[in-house]
């Protein structure tokens, strides 16, 4: 029996993380450098920071270890080949651009939602 997934994560922060201001890209692109190791020769990494997102108050753990979640879990989808883009935004335009391609490409309908929106 396995432990689940995100069982340790409030461990790992800590009762005494406190927010403070992060900048979301170099905080994406300090995960994807750390990351891109373990995504494999075989799979294309694309990272694209929009200059333009601000920074935020948050905990850096606790937005490192979702990043990292995602990224591995996207690797494990591949089976070891394929190409994960990455990217920061600020504009609405990208998600519908992104959710209407899904739904051509799988009959899905993507509803997204977007702090601030």
């Amino acid at each position: 029996m396995g432990i689940p997934e995100g069982h340790f994560i409030g461990f790992h922060e800590g009762a005494s993380a406190r927010a403070e201001s992060v900048r979301v890209n170099d905080l994406v692109d300090s995960v994807m450098t750390m990351l891109q190791y373990a995504l494999g020769e075989k799979i294309k990494l694309t990272v694209d920071l929009d200059e333009r997102v601000d920074a935020l108050r948050a905990r850096a753990q606790g937005l490192e270890l979702p990043i990292a979640h995602l990224v591995l879990r996207a690797r494990n989808a591949m089976q070891g080949e394929g190409a994960l883009n990455v990217y920061t935004s600020m504009t609405d335009r990208h998600i519908a651009e992104l959710g209407r391609a899904f739904e051509r490409k799988y009959g899905v309908k993507v509803n997204a939602w977007r702090a601030g929106s």
